[in-house]
């Protein structure tokens, strides 16, 4: 929820206080797939069954297929979908996918992953969600999340792995510790498991679709995220902030500066007063 409110406070509050339609597009959708894949994947190896691509790569082309018509996070079916994957920019063309060139995308990044990235360590949980106390925070206010991966080290130690995926390769500025994610997770899982012996990275999986062809070029980064405790001490404080704002009802300011103020990147695009009136866009809406 700290991200989300750092990318537009108008966003904490529609997701918390408004009843609004349930929109989804294709590139959320291909991460989710490629998430059910590896999870897929992790669950066959904690269980001491030999890797299964095949059943990979159906787990992952069911969940998007399931994530078209419903919403698994808020139990709720979808009300509109795009097939947008990218909006015409001046530095990128038009792209629209289908159902078969978006399922084929979810299967190769899958497979490229498996082929010669995935761990060959212990697996101790997967999607595994903590719900923790959080001193200092208001009554009521926890500290929640769902971890992708965790791995015993070898060594005594654990490993929180985050599966991502992206138009193209990250930047240097992704995943920095203005990121609250990596700060959040390995404060959690230090005070779950009693132990200081714990690391953070994300795996990142660029997508890389050619324009022409519409198929996938995958290209894979492991990103290794520490953090010192000042930064998880801020990153918590931040928390504590944000549930001051949300408990006293805002004000949530909107950020129409960001570039995911934009009818293809914002959910709430239909109905915030702000984007469409402030933030001048001159992309086609493509839809499907």
């Amino acid at each position: 929820m700290i991200g989300q409110n750092d990318i537009c406070m108008k966003r904490t509050e529609y997701d918390i206080f408004v009843d609004t339609p349930q929109v989804a597009n294709v590139n959320r959708v291909i991460g989710s797939g490629y998430h059910a894949g590896n999870a897929e994947g992790y669950q066959q190896l904690m269980h001491g069954f030999p890797r299964d691509v095949d059943k990979m790569v159906e787990a992952g082309t069911w969940a998007f297929r399931r994530g078209v018509e419903w919403d698994d996070y808020v139990d709720r079916p979808v009300d509109e979908f795009s097939w947008t994957y990218q909006p015409k920019t001046y530095r990128a063309p038009l792209i629209i996918l289908n159902e078969a060139r978006a399922t084929q995308a979810v299967e190769d990044l899958i497979r490229f992953y498996w082929s010669e990235h995935a761990w060959d360590l212990e697996v101790v949980a997967v999607e595994f969600r903590m719900n923790l106390p959080y001193p200092g925070a208001p009554a009521g206010w926890d500290r929640g999340g769902a971890v992708d991966l965790i791995l015993a080290d070898g060594g005594g130690g654990y490993i929180l792995d985050d599966h991502k995926t992206s138009k193209k390769k990250w930047t240097k500025k992704k995943g920095t510790p203005n990121n609250p994610q990596a700060a959040w997770y390995l404060d959690e899982w230090r005070t779950y498991a009693n132990t200081d012996q714990v690391k953070f990275c994300y795996d990142v999986m660029a997508i890389n679709l050619d324009p022409d062809t519409l198929l996938a070029k995958p290209e894979f980064e492991r990103r290794w995220a520490p953090r010192s405790q000042a930064q998880i001490d801020a990153t918590l404080e931040r928390g504590r902030d944000l549930a001051k704002l949300i408990d006293q009802g805002g004000p949530f300011l909107p950020n129409t500066e960001s570039f995911l103020c934009s009818p293809h990147y914002c959910d709430y695009w239909k109905i915030c007063p702000y984007g469409s009136t402030l933030n001048f866009v001159d992309e086609p809406k493509a839809t499907s």
